[in-house]
Parts: structure tokens; sequence; C-alpha cells
């Protein structure tokens, strides 16, 4: 080619650019046109040629030939490298062909690339950019990664062998891996090149390198370490490394000290832990910032940091510490460091314990700190929890003072006071229950809610047969005194703080103690027949607490399932459970003695009263009362820092949440705690100071119930207070039945065994208060036997036996399973719903039924009902059809089945209207329920067109009377005859003989009536000529269809029935010509005219044109008063009435003096008679009482009194028009008194009497000056807010003049005023004696008895005015309920007895009469609740005279006050009989033994009394009856009880030493030996002879197993101790004993004697020190004074001086003599210690009494 042309044409394609198609371009791109400076042969392509001013040109050089040169070097405007810029042709971009070459180039061995460092660097930061927004091919991926193209310092290198400048990441491989000077910030680039995150090998010997560089400043190296340990933490949660190559770079890091702690330094790993910890510097914890993250914190732990300390690192630090407290020269301070830093290692020794499930501490190997500041054994060192000072002695210490009592519990060291603590309660019971049940406690906690446990507290009352309730709320600050003593320190803690106190009037259950004990409060028993079965025990409690402490009966028990708060038992475990008694808890503080490992040591044994001073004086509960009659939980309210560290529950509760809780949903629920349960009363209440306030309190009086076959009914009211408001009181019916098993379909056999299930029991409970809105929603609960928190869309609560879920919330009800089947727990429930609880439900109907209206008609359910008990509604109305229940409440007020009813289920509103007005005796309307519940009506007959024609057809009359206009509403007339007649054509339903055809003067007439053949549709009639005048006129209204009839009925009617026809009206429109009318208000008329104007009248209602509106002035209208006509404006002005409106009312009305109009068309006043004008047209007549009765009769006045009070409308009363009503005579009164007579007065001068009291009743005890009146809703209407007027039950009693006496003439009346006051007082406090009794003197009712009462009738049978009158038995039940004594309980049994007591006393009580009381008192169940103490002194029992059953020794018992009547503190038990029978008598019964049973403490004889029948046994009875078997046999029991009883008979004992109590022979029933008897004095243990002279006798067989009888009775013993012989061995040492023995022969050397007798016995204190330890310790032992040696001078002589009861010795020394000097140290008992030579053991060289001090030598 011409390179001219080839330039041209270049040129002009580059110029014309800007008109080429986009294809085009992209041809151009390829075009090898730009020159490169490689000459015109090697032209490139513009999309090969790099712009020199784009950001890859810094990648080439320019020898590369790849930039524009020449024509296209330029850069201006117009030039081609322009053009092909603006035109995207050039190479400006990164591009992944760019990436490929540049690396290549980068890698290439061959010639050099200038600058190849600049450009490499570029490259990476370039596609660093570019890899922000692009993507790699696959072959670029590989290139970038794999390629050595990236400058890392002065070498190249693949990414794999280099990482970049990333300031995280170079502290991590700086020392491993080479860095590229740049910092990629592409996610995409770094994946590319793997620097994602550091792979595990490189972190590994990264951390390697830097533990071993010792040149790292300490701060640098810690820092590094730490972001290794993190970046291994990375690794490990992306699985770039595994737990193995973790653990094994532990192990290679081995002990060196690399770990990074607090404090500057480094630990190695097994001296450091991931817990944080106080064990100097030695032990740290790592670094806590680094244990904020969990990955972090595992991979320590894989490396090898432990969580704690290991246990051999801890017994090494412990055992170095005990080697350092062991030098004599450390200073205090040291030494208190170093018992402190023991103290750390011994808790994180027994923390890392209470960690390990498996317990493996090594106790032997474990030191605590003593007193002393030493370490020793664990094992041998005791926690002084009672202050005692007891120096520590070779095998006990006693623990360092700095050991707290929680810290001794967790070391599990012996408490000095445990042995002691289990031993003097005879209810002590402990448990230990493991971690698993605090995860049970708070399992259920998380599925309970907290608003439910109150449920919880009912159902424990309900366990213990409680009928009273009480909920404190205990913010009463406790102060601790000198003498509060607590179970532990965390205990309390817990008595100081605010608390929840629960209290209930039963007594705990004593079969539940075991289970609850053994299971925190979770394990009560599981009573089918109490609501406890439903429950969760007493494991909600914790919501609020950590412990429970119970006070019931006799005991007090301790629940703490943590073990936080208990102190450990003696083998040093945790106590979750403890049980005292509470005579225990509250004694006081004794001094006793315990031996600990052959130690006796003396403490004070003082108890818990802390516990138990905040309950003090709640709910009558004393601390010094060793019996608490009723069962009060208290627990101490969960504060933050408990909670913190709770095992149970992290969730503090304080007082404002509790308050919240009380006031609302514990206060509903206490409200359906009273339906289904025995409980009668819960209160709440609140305390701040002494005096408790209360809250609020629920109160449920039951009415006696309606028993049923299988079932009852009953009335309940609750009376609801809340503090500072007025009480509420509602009222319940409750309805409830029960089946029995054998009723149960047997599919749910294996049900009820494994549930436990009771017979199942169905309760329905609805509140009928009449002051209820109807219309207010309804919404009840679920209960099961408690309220369940699941409401339900029914007006009525349902309980029945539930199969409840694990949480106990709701019940069982789960979803099908794949074949479609309920799950059986599932079909239970169902079979509750659809079979038992319909028929219950069917029950409450028919009682409502009968007795309330508005309650029946609100019980019925709604088509809203919620999922869990929606398959009960429908079967309920599935059983309606068919039930023989009276459920269905007709519209006159009468109850039928519902095949006997006739349900209002027409839609016509007229049938309704007219069905209800004429009330057929079996219609139910309106219906009660939805007609869409209904399934069926099958069986049931409903109000349709045949139902309605035939009810028509049977009240007829009562038909016409209906609709007949001088007798109904015209409403009635105008909305609903005619819609009736409407309904029956158009259901083709036969009308002749129906009396549906009104007539034109307001009669009915039947259709189809002959007598009234021809009946007219319209009104009027046109006669013809000028005259028109009204057909009623013409012809009589009897010719023309009533105006109720609508001329489209006519229409209807016309050709259907036989006397309605089409009625012509032409001509009739002249009715008003020629007469001559002036306007005027009112006009005096003629009789004639008046009789006239009616006429009239009707016919301007006929005419469309004028009306009488349009006439309103003229005087058309004649009133009923005289011959007067007014005007229609007159007749509008509110005086003026219609006498169609007025009725029966229209002569008083017209008497009265007030306008009445006749009825006519189109002229009535206003609409209906309107008592506001009524009572304006009184006040403007102004009369008073007289002359109105003086105008109207008192007929008159009856019927002027119907109307008003069917007319009272309050809301539209102004105070005038009530002022009014006041004041007129309509109401009938009755004054007081005998003479009955009753007249009208006005409301302003009567006394309304309630609604249940009926006046003749009352009449004769009421005021004669006073006027009274029965109940009735229109009096009360009239008088309402005149308060004195209207008579309460209370008010009326006040009225009520009874006499004092009431005689037997008044019987007939006061019975009747008897029933009145008795049924006030079921309902409040009557203070007025009204009960007669035999006296015939009236009585309060709590002043008598039942006579029905047997225990009542024999204890007064000496009183009879004690006793209600026979004349008034009758209804004695009602008297019961006012308040008549029926009940047997505690106060009622005291008065029993003291009244027996009193006869006793006085000598009318026989055994005869005091046998039969004591029968049923002893069997009575109210037994329970009686304080004995208050009746063991009173004397009503009776007893047989014979004291013993052998006559031979009744001449010896003493007599008691009374011979024939004894108290329970004069009688004994049976069992007790041989060891007390002189002092008491036996009882004559076995009925004592119930008694027993209650107070096992009852007639049991005291110490003082059983010794002094052991001193009459003695003293009188055994002179008398020598060796008798029988006084042997009492002898014997009763040393046997002292023996048992030897801490309190020890006292009476040592006051009788010298009396001749005891019988010292061997054997007393041999019938040889001759009984003897000693005093205590003159009897010595161990004594082998007898010394009459010296008065000592030694102790026989028979006597010894009471040895500390006889000791406490004065008693003595010597003890022998005998030091062993030394074994004579025949070897080689028998020579130097025999030269010994020669030495001690010929007095030679020896340096000690013995002067025994007179006789000296000389010795060698050497021999006698190596051979026997007594004299090693006498001699150079702790027993002697100075330094020892060899001494010339003879020995001295020690005398005795005639003292046998001591022993000498004497030794000499080089500075001073010492001697063990034995004489001055006293003491009662003696013993013998035998020497034995040393050249025969035969031998015996001394043999005397030897002072006790010896005893304290070692044997």
């Amino acid at each position: 080619q011409d390179k001219d042309l080839a330039l041209l044409l270049v040129g002009r394609i580059i110029n014309r650019l800007g008109d080429l198609s986009a294809d085009t371009l992209k041809l151009v791109e390829r075009l090898p046109i730009v020159d490169v400076g490689l000459g015109l042969t090697r032209l490139r392509r513009p999309i090969g040629t790099v712009d020199p001013n784009s950001d890859i040109a810094k990648l080439f050089d320019d020898g590369e030939g790849v930039f524009p040169r020449g024509l296209f070097a330029p850069d201006g405007h117009g030039s081609y490298l322009k053009l092909l810029r603006n035109h995207g042709l050039l190479l400006d971009q990164l591009s992944p062909e760019v990436v490929i070459e540049r690396i290549e180039r980068i890698v290439d061995s061959g010639p050099p690339l200038p600058g190849k460092d600049a450009k490499a660097n570029a490259l990476l930061q370039l596609l660093d950019k570019y890899c922000e927004r692009e993507t790699l091919p696959k072959g670029v991926v590989a290139a970038v990664a794999a390629q050595p193209w990236l400058l890392a310092g002065n070498t190249y290198c693949s990414s794999s062998k280099s990482w970049d400048k990333r300031r995280s990441d170079l502290p991590l491989c700086d020392r491993i891996l080479p860095s590229v000077n740049y910092v990629v910030s592409s996610t995409y680039l770094r994946k590319v090149l793997g620097w994602q995150t550091l792979p595990f090998d490189i972190l590994r010997r990264q951390l390697l390198a830097v533990v071993s560089d010792g040149a790292i400043p300490p701060g640098s190296k810690k820092e590094g370490i730490i972001n290794l340990i993190q970046a291994l933490a990375r690794c490990l949660d992306i699985k770039s490394c595994t737990e193995s190559e973790l653990e094994s770079l532990g192990h290679t890091l081995g002990d060196r000290s690399w770990v990074p702690v607090a404090s500057e330094h480094s630990l190695p790993l097994h001296r450091t832990t991931l817990q944080p910890i106080d064990l100097g510097l030695r032990i740290q914890q790592v670094l806590p910032s680094l244990l904020t993250d969990p990955l972090v914190t595992r991979v320590l732990r894989l490396i090898g940091v432990p969580s704690r300390p290991s246990y051999e690192l801890l017994y090494t630090e412990i055992a170095e510490i005990s080697c350092q407290l062991e030098q004599h020269r450390l200073e205090e301070q040291e030494r208190k460091v170093l018992v402190s830093t023991s103290i750390n290692f011994l808790r994180e020794l027994f923390e890392r314990d209470g960690l390990d499930s498996h317990g493996r501490l090594d106790r032997s190997r474990i030191q605590v700190p003593t007193t002393k500041s030493l370490l020793r054994p664990i094992d041998s060192t005791v926690f002084n929890d009672i202050e005692l000072e007891h120096p520590d002695s070779n095998k006990i210490y006693l623990a360092h003072p700095d050991i707290t009592w929680s810290f001794a519990n967790t070391l599990r060291l012996l408490r000095l006071s445990d042995k002691q603590f289990e031993a003097e309660d005879d209810f002590f019971k402990d448990r230990q229950l493991s971690e698993d049940y605090c995860a049970r406690v708070q399992e259920v906690l998380e599925g309970y809610r907290v608003e439910s446990a109150s449920s919880e507290w009912v159902a424990s009352a309900d366990a213990a047969r409680a009928t009273k309730i009480g909920f404190m709320i205990d913010e009463m600050p406790f102060e601790r005194s000198q003498r509060s003593r607590f179970l532990s320190p965390q205990s309390a803690e817990l008595c100081q703080g605010p608390a929840l106190v629960i209290w209930n009037n039963g007594t705990f259950p004593e079969k539940d103690y075991e289970s609850v004990l053994s299971s925190g409060g979770g394990g009560l028993g599981k009573d089918s027949e109490t609501i406890e079965r439903f429950r969760l025990g007493l494991l909600p409690f914790y919501h609020f607490t950590e412990m429970i402490m119970m006070v019931s009966g006799k005991r007090v028990m301790f629940l703490d399932p943590s073990g936080s708060y208990l102190p450990r038992n003696a083998h040093g475990d945790l106590r979750t459970a403890l049980l005292l008694s509470l005579k225990t808890c509250r004694r006081s503080a004794t001094v006793d003695h315990i031996m600990i490992e052959s130690a006796l040591i003396a403490f004070d044994f003082s108890k818990y009263p802390g516990h138990l001073q905040p309950l003090e004086g709640l709910f009558e509960f004393s601390h010094t009362e060793a019996n608490y009659e009723g069962t009060l939980f208290r627990l101490p309210l969960r504060m933050p820092q408990q909670a913190l560290n709770s095992k149970l529950l992290n969730t503090a509760f304080d007082t404002m949440g509790l308050h919240t809780h009380m006031k609302t949903t514990f206060h509903d629920q206490a409200k359906g705690s009273l339906f289904f349960t025995r409980v009668e009363e819960i209160s709440a209440y609140w305390r701040s100071s002494r005096t408790a306030l209360p809250m609020w309190s629920i109160q449920g009086n039951r009415e006696s119930p309606v028993e049923a076959v299988d079932g009852y009914h009953l009335e309940m009211s609750l009376e609801i207070r809340f503090k500072e408001s007025q009480p509420e009181k509602q009222d319940w019916l409750i309805h409830f039945a029960k089946i029995q098993h054998s009723d149960v379909p047997g599919m749910f056999s294996h049900l009820i065994r494994k549930h436990g299930l009771p017979p199942p029991s169905i309760g329905l409970a609805m509140r009928i208060n009449h002051d209820v809105p109807t219309t207010t929603p309804t919404r009840s609960q679920i209960f099961a036997t408690l309220p369940l928190p699941v409401e339900i869309a029914l007006p009525v609560h349902v309980h029945a036996t539930w199969i409840l879920t694990e949480d106990r919330q709701t019940i069982r009800f789960d979803a099908r399973d794949s074949d479609g089947e309920w799950p059986m727990d599932t079909r239970y429930n169902i079979y509750l719903m659809e079979n038992l609880i319909p028929e219950v439900y069917l029950r409450m109907l028919a009682t409502l039924a009968r007795r309330d209206s508005q309650a029946w008609r609100q019980c019925w359910p709604g088509t809203e009902v919620e999922e869990v008990i929606r398959r009960m509604v429908p079967a309920l109305y599935k059983q309606l059809v068919k039930t023989t229940h009276c459920v269905c409440r007709t519209v006159t007020g009468a109850v039928v089945t519902p095949a006997a009813a006739i349900f209002a289920t027409s839609s016509s509103r007229h049938v309704q209207a007219v069905l209800e007005a004429l009330k057929p005796p079996k219609l139910v309307s309106p219906l009660p329920f939805d007609m869409a519940m209904m399934l069926s009506w099958e069986g049931l007959r409903t109000d349709d067109a045949g139902t309605v024609t035939e009810l028509l057809h049977h009240h007829a009359e009562a038909v016409r009377k209906l609709f007949c206009s001088r007798s109904s509403q015209p409403s009635m007339l105008r909305e609903h005859l005619d819609g009736v007649i409407k309904y029956l054509v158009e259901e083709e339903q036969e009308l002749n003989g129906l009396p549906l055809l009104q007539l034109g003067d307001g009669d009915i007439t039947t259709f189809g009536d002959s007598t009234h053949p021809w009946i007219f549709q319209d009104a009027t009639c046109s006669l013809g000529g000028s005259t028109s005048v009204p057909i009623a006129t013409l012809f009589g209204p009897k010719n023309v269809v009533g105006t109720a009839i609508t001329n489209r009925t006519c229409e209807l009617l016309i050709g259907k029935v036989g006397n309605v026809r089409n009625l012509d009206a032409d001509g009739i429109r002249q009715l008003l010509v020629s007469l001559g009318l002036t306007p005027s208000e009112e006009a005096t008329v003629t009789t004639e005219r008046k009789a006239w104007l009616p006429t009239l009248l009707q016919s301007l209602a006929l005419w469309p044109t004028p009306k009488l509106r349009d006439i309103a002035d003229l005087p058309l209208i004649p009133v009923m008063n005289g011959n007067i006509a007014i005007s229609l404006n007159k007749a509008c002005d509110g005086t003026v009435f219609d006498i169609l409106s007025l009725g029966n009312l229209y002569l008083p009305i017209k008497h009265i003096g007030i306008l009445v109009t006749p009825s006519l068309p189109d002229v009535t006043p206003e609409p209906g008679l309107d008592l506001v004008r009524l009572l304006k047209a009184f006040r403007s007549l102004e009369l008073d009482v007289g002359t109105l009765n003086q105008r109207v009769s008192a007929p008159e006045c009856l019927s002027l009194r119907q109307w008003i009070t069917q007319n009272l409308l309050p809301s539209r009363w102004s105070q005038v028009d009530r002022d009014t009503l006041l004041t007129i005579p309509i109401f009938e009164a009755q004054n007081g008194g005998p003479n009955l007579s009753s007249s009208l007065c006005p409301a302003s001068e009567i006394h309304m009497l309630p609604e249940e009291v009926q006046l003749e009743t009352v009449t004769r005890y009421l005021p004669e000056a006073t006027f009274f009146a029965d109940y009735s809703f229109e009096l009360g209407l009239v008088l309402e807010g005149r308060s004195q007027q209207v008579l309460s039950r209370e008010k009326l009693v006040k009225y009520l003049e009874l006499p004092t006496t009431v005689s037997s003439d008044e019987d007939c009346y006061f019975q009747r005023v008897l029933e009145v006051i008795a049924s006030q007082r079921r309902w409040g406090v009557v203070a007025i004696p009204f009960v007669p009794n035999m006296d015939r003197n009236l009585r309060r009712p709590e002043e008598l008895y039942d006579h029905r009462v047997r225990p009542f009738a024999v204890a007064f049978s000496t009183r009879h005015a004690m006793f209600v009158h026979p004349k008034y038995r009758n209804d004695i039940g009602s008297l019961v309920q006012a308040g008549v004594r029926t009940e047997i309980d505690a106060s009622t049994l005291i008065q029993c007895v003291m009244a027996l007591d009193e006869d006793a006393r006085e000598g009318v009580l026989d055994q005869t009469r005091a046998a039969e009381f004591w029968t049923s008192f002893a069997d009575d169940d109210a037994l329970r609740t009686v304080s004995l103490d208050a009746i063991v002194g009173l004397r009503f029992i009776p007893y047989p005279r014979e004291r013993r059953g052998m006559e031979k020794f009744e001449e010896f018992a003493q007599p008691l006050p009374h011979r024939e009547i004894a108290s329970l503190n004069e009688l004994v038990r049976m069992d007790f009989v041989p060891v007390v029978w002189t002092q008491r008598a036996r009882f004559g019964t076995p009925t004592e033994n119930f008694i027993f049973t209650i107070n096992p403490s009852l007639c049991v004889p005291t110490v003082e009394e059983v010794v002094k029948h052991l001193e009459v046994l003695t003293a009188e009875v055994a002179p008398k009856f020598p060796s008798d078997p029988s006084l042997l046999d009492d002898l014997t029991e009763t040393y046997n009880w002292l023996l048992d009883h030897i801490e309190d008979a020890g006292m009476f004992l040592e006051q009788r030493e010298t009396s001749l109590l005891w019988l010292n022979v061997n054997d007393p029933r041999d019938g040889v030996t001759t009984w003897t008897w000693r005093s205590g004095r003159q009897l010595i243990f161990n004594l082998g002879f007898d010394d009459p002279e010296g008065d000592h006798y030694g102790v026989n067989i028979f006597l010894l197993r009471y040895k500390d009888l006889l000791m406490a009775a004065g008693a003595d013993e010597q003890t022998q101790l005998t030091i062993p012989a030394f074994e004579h061995e025949m070897r080689h040492d028998e020579r130097l004993c025999r030269g010994w023995e020669s030495l001690r022969q010929n007095d030679l050397l020896t340096d000690i004697q013995f002067e025994v007798n007179g006789e000296i016995i000389k010795a060698h204190q050497e021999l006698l020190i190596a051979a026997i330890p007594h004299f090693r310790d006498a001699l150079v032992g702790p027993f002697h004074g100075g330094e020892r040696g060899i001494s010339t001078e003879s020995p001295m002589v020690f005398p005795t001086n005639g003292i046998t009861s001591t022993f000498a010795i004497q030794s000499t020394t080089h500075t001073k003599a010492a001697a063990l000097d034995l004489l001055a140290i006293p003491s009662k008992a003696s013993f013998f210690i035998s020497f034995t030579a040393m050249q025969s053991p035969d031998t015996l060289i001394s043999q005397r009494p030897v002072s006790p001090f010896m005893n304290s030598l070692p044997s």
C-alpha cells in the first residue's frame, strides 16, 4: 500500500469517528493503525495501545512499543490521540489480559524490565482497585496467586510466602513472612491472594518465635502475644486449624512463661487460669480483656490454660506454705500473709472441687491454718462455731479465726456443735439434694408464671385442710439482739430483709414432711382428694426467695435447694433441707458438754430464736409457745445481690413488685380460690412497723348446699374489701357434680392409674348479682379446683378434674396424630367437655331459669369460644334438644323443658312483638342464645307461620284486647297489626276466623265475620251533591277498616277474606261548606256542638286537605271537663291530655282539674302520657294532700298510683319533679304496733322495709307513730337519696322494739320476727339479744348452744338457760347460721370442760355423765385444735379407784382431791402406770390413746413425780412386801424410766443421795438373796470389797446398768489403771538386768527412793526412765521442772505421813531437787496403780491408791 495513502485513510477514519456506528467503532479499535515507534510495519491496534495519560501507563516501559508515537503522540485539541481517547478506543483500564501479561513480564527471567520494582508495586495497587469492582477469570486468579510477582522486601515472592503491610496482621507474621509495601483493601483480592486470614502454621511459628526471643521488650512482647492468641481464635472459628493442632502447640510451648496476665509478667500455662482467681502472683488469671471473646477462651483452653488451677499445683503450693510457716523466725506480718494466702488456696481448691462432679479431692494432702498460724491436716481441724477458747492438742486443732462460717462449711470442717445439734432434737431430720434439683427448680420457674404462685399457696393450705389464708408483705426491719442466734450467717442475712409471709389456719400434714424434705418442696403427697394433686408443691415459692422457712404445729422446716444458707452437716455435706422442733428453736441457751476426739469440751448450746423473731405477733404466733396452731411460711425476698449468685433464679423480687401482684393478679386469683375449695377467707396485709395494715380481704359465705343424686348446688356470697374503700359484695351460684370411676369409659382406665386421677368432678360458678350489666362481655377461667391462667369467653367458670400440661398452666389439648386420632390425654379432656360438663351446665340453667331471668339469659354460651373449650358448646346445644331439665324460661316466667317450649325464631319483628305481648305460656322470647348454635331444631317447636296462626286462634280474646284501640298503645296498632297480617298473607295462611280486622271505631273483629259483612277500605265515602261527610258518621264506624291496616294490606286482603271490600270516595270532598268558625284558644260550646265536633274532626282527618294543623287556631277540639272546645294550639301547650293516652287515668285526671281531650285522629295534644307533664300539671294546680284526697276517690288514687309507678323514669326528672312526687298520696303504708291500719300516704311520710322482709311479720314490734311500707321498686325510686327512709336489714332491726322476755302468747308473732332477725344475722352483726332461751329471756345467739349436739347437752345439762327455747327450735338451722353454737371447736370444747369442772367441784358431776362426755370429747376431731394446756388442770375425766390393779398395793397410792373425777394432770397413761401409780391415777377407758396421738406429751409423769414414786416403793412398799416380784417389776420400770431421763432426774436424785433408793444385789429374782437397800452416797463402782466402817459398798450386778443414775445420786467410782508388765526377754540383755538388780540390792548408784508405809525402796532413775513411760514423763517429761543429771548426793526421803492416796517421787539434780508432789491435788475419785519389778513380773513393789492427777498422764 502507498504510505501516504494509508496515512490519509487513517486520518480520514479517525476524523470521522463521530459519524461511525458502535459496530463500526468496534471494528476500528481492532485495526492496526496506531504508530508505536516500531515502524509502519508494526502498527498496533488502538485497543492494544496504552493511553499515556492513563493509570496503567506506569506498568509499561517506553521500549515496549505500547505508547503512541509519531502522528499519534501529540495530545492536543483535535489530535489523533485525543479523538481516540474520546471514543474509548485506547487501552486505559486494567484488564485480565493486562494483568496476565504484566505478571509474566515481571517474573520473566529474560531481559530485565526497567523499573521492575515500581511496576510490580503499581500493578498490585491497580489490581486492588480493579478487584473492588470486578472479579478475575480463573486463569488470572491462578496466576495472581501462584506466580512470584510480589515485591516483599528485596525479594519477589508468591502470595503464599508473603503478606502485605496491613497493620493488624504485621505483629502476627513479621518474624516469619516478608511483607509487601502496600495494604490491599479489596476483600476479593485478599481472598485471591490468600491474605484473608493468616494460616495456622504461620501463627504457630510466629508465636514460637516471639516466645523464644528474649530481646523483645516485655510490653511489646505481651501485646504481640495477645494479637497472636486472638488470631488463633479466628483460625479456629473459620476451621483453618483443628483442636488437636492447638493442643500440640500447647505441648510445644511447655513450661515457658508466655501467657499474659493482669500484672506485667507472663506465666506458664499451668500457672494461669481462665476464671477469676485471687492466689497472689504465682498463679493468676489470664488477662481479662482476652476472655471477653468466647473463641479466645476456647483457644486458651485447648492450648492448655486450665479453668482453675490443678489439684496437684494447689497441693504443692499449700505444702510449700506449710513449710514456710514452720520456720520460727518469720515476722508476724509475713505469717499473716502466708495464712491469708493458704486460705485463698483452700478456697480455690474447694471451689474447684465443688465444680468437679467427681469430687477428686485428696483430703490427706490438704492442710488448714489453725489458731497458732500453722497448717495442720484438715481432718484434725474443727471449726469453733461456739467461740470456745480451747488450746490445740496433739489430735485436735481449732481452725484459724479468718476461716468464716460459710467457708468452714465449704471445707466440710467438723463443727464443735454438730454432734449435740443432731442429738437434742426429737424431730431432727436433714437432707442433701444434688445439683440436679436446682435445675429442676429452674425448669419449674421458667414454665410457671409468678402470677400463678398464689394458687400454690392456696393448694398448700388446702392440703392442710385450712379454711383461712393470709398473705403479708413484711417490710418491718429486723434488729438482731445479742441473743439472736441463727443457723448460719447467710440465713441471718435472709431474716433481716423484707419477706413474703403466707399463713393458713391448718397444720401441715405429717405425711408430707418426708416428701418435702426429700424434694426441697416439690414432692408433696399427691392426695387425690385434695387440690394438691394438680400442683407443684412448694416449688413456685422460689420465684420470690432462696430459702423457705415453714412453722407448723410443733415443727420448723427450712428448705434451701441450693445449700447456700443452711449449715453443712457433720460430714461437711451441703444441707438442703432441715426439720427441727419448734421447742428447740425457741429454747434459751443451755450449757452442755460433748466429747471430741477424747477431749471433753463445755460450751453454750443456744438454739436459733433469731429465725422466729420476725414472725413474732404475726397471725397469733408467739416464739414462747412450743406448738403453733396453723402454718406460717416466711419467704425472704430475693435481693439483687442474691439474684446474681442464685442457682435457682437470677431475678430479684422487691416489695413494690410484690405490692403490684398482691393488688392485681393475686387478688383476682384469690376470688376464684373460694369456689371449689374449703377455703372461706383470704386476706392480704402489709407491715412496715409493728402494726400490720390490711390491703384487701375476700370472705366467702356459703349457703347450705342443695343436694342432688350425684352433686349439689349452693349459693356463695363473696365480700371483698379493699383498704379505704367500700366492701364489694358478689353473689355466685355454684353447681358441682361427681361421678364414680366405674362410670368412666374403660378406655381411660390406664390414664386414671397413670395420673392418679380422682373420680371425675365438674363444677360451674357464675356470678348472679343483679347489678352486673348484661352488656358487659363475660370472661371466665378454667379451673382445676383452683383457677388456671386460661381465660374463656363463657359466662361461667368451669372446673373439672382435667389432665393438665406439664407446666400446670392449661389443660392438655394436643393436636391429632398422623392417623387423625386425638392423644389419650386429650380424649379424656374432650370426654369431660362433651359428656360431663354439658349435663352440669344444663342443671345450672335450670336453676337460674327458676330463680333469676337476667342471670339465666347471661348464662347461655355464645359462639366465640376459645379452642381449648370449644367442643363443649356444641355438645351442650346438642344435649339441649333431648334434656329433661326445665332450662327454658317463658315470657310468663314459667320454666319448661325444651321439648315443651316454643322458641321465638321468627325474623318478623311484628310477629315477635305480638307474641311477646300475648305471652303464650310456653313461648321463649327472645331467644337466650344465638340461633346459629343450634345445628338442628328437629324435635323442638318454633314460631313459624303455622304456629303463629294456631296461637292467634287459641288466644283470640287476648288478641282482641291487644289490638283494640281502647286498650292498646297506638304504636302497637300502627306498627304490628298490619305487619302480622302481611306476614300471614305472604306465608299463605288461612285468615278467616282470625281476630285481626280493625274497625273504624277501634274494635277488632274476625276476618270473614258474618255480622260485619261490609267493611270498606277507604275512610270516606262520597255521597254526591254539595255535602260530603265522614263515612263513620254516615254509616257508623263499624263499616270502615281501622287506620292500623294500610291500604296496601287492604288490597292484599280483598278477595282473600270475606268481609273486606273496596270503597269509592266520589263527592266526599265537600265536608266543610257553610261552617262559620272564629279563631279562639278556648270557647264555650253547646252540648249538641260538643257531640258533633268529634265527627267533624274525623272527617277532617280523612280529607286530604286541609288538615287540622292548618286550622290550629280554631276551637274544634272538645274537652271532657265540660262544654268547652279548645284549639289545637291550646291542646299542644303541655297542660292538656288526650283521653286515649290516659286510659284508666281519665277519671282521676279529670277530677283533679286537668283538661282532657277525646281521642280523635290528628288532634292528640302530644303522643302518649308524659309523667313530667303530669307533674307539671299537679304543680300548676297547687293542691295540698287534703284537697287532693277530697277530689279523688280511693280507687282513682290507686289507678293514678299504678300509672305513676309504671312510668317512673328517674333520668328525666328534675329535683322539682322528685319533690312533687313525694307529696302525692299514692303509696300504701301501715303504722306500727299491734293495731293494724293501712292508708295511702305520700312517700315523704313512709319508711320502706328491705325487700326480703314482709311488713306483716314485723309490724307488731315497730313504732306506732311511724308509717312503714313493704319494699317496692317504685317507692325505692321515689325515695332515692333519702337513706333515712330506706331501711336496710340493720336499720330495721334497730327500729324493732323487742321485749326482754317473750310470753307464750307472743310465740306465733315472735317466731316470724325471729326469722327476720336471724336472716339478718347471717348478713351482718346484730347487737341486740333476740333468741329466747329456755327461761324465755332473749339472748344473743352466740350465747346459746345447739341442744342437738350431744357434748353440749351433756356438759350444760345443769345450765338450761344456755339452750334455745323448745318453741323456737323448729328452725334451729337458721339460728345456727345466725350464730347459735353448733360446731365443736377449741373454744366450745373448753367451755364444756370448764362447765364440767365447775360441776365436779360443786359435787354435782357423776361418773356416768363424765364418762359420756369424755367418750365424745376424746373421739371428736375438734380436739386437734384445742390447746390442751388450757384444760389439763380441769377435772372432767372419770377414773377407776384401782390405781395399780393389785389390791395389796392400793393403800400406798396418794389420794386425789376427787374420788371419781380427775384432770389430765392427775392421770397417767397406761404405759407409765408402773413408774408413777402412787402419784397419779390411770384412765378408765381406752379412748385416751386418741389424745396422745394429738399431744404425745400429755399424761406423762414428771421426773419429780417418778422420784417420789421411787421413794414410796423403797420406803413404804418394800418393807411390807420384801422380795415381791410385782414390786421388782415396778422398781425396774422406774429405774429404767429415770435412766432414760437422766438429764432431768439428776437434780432430784442428788437431793436424795442419802435416801435408801437402790437395791444393791446381784440377782433379786433368785429367791435366796435378801434385798439390800443402799443410798447413792454409800455406793462405789469398781470397789472390790465392802467397807462397813467407812460406810462404802461396792455396786453389785443388778445396779451396774444404772451407773449414770447412781453417779447422779452421789455414788463414787474407782478406776484401776494398770501399767503392763515388762516382758521378760530371754536374750543377751538378761545379764544386763541381773547387773542392775545387783546394783540396786547393794545400794550402788541408786538416785531415787520410795517410802511406802515406812519402808524405803531405792532404785535407779535411768532404768525407770528407760523402761517405764510413766517415770519418763514424770522425771524428764512435761511434769519435770528442771534439767536432770546424775548426782552423788544421797537421795532425799519423802514420807507419806499416813496419807494413803499419795504416791511421791523425789529425784536429785545438780542444781536443785524437783519433786512431783501429788498431795495438794484433791479429788473424790481414786484408783490403783501397780508397778512391776524389773527382775520378775510377779514381784509387786507397791500398790496404793493414787491421786486422780495421775489420770492425766498417758497410760
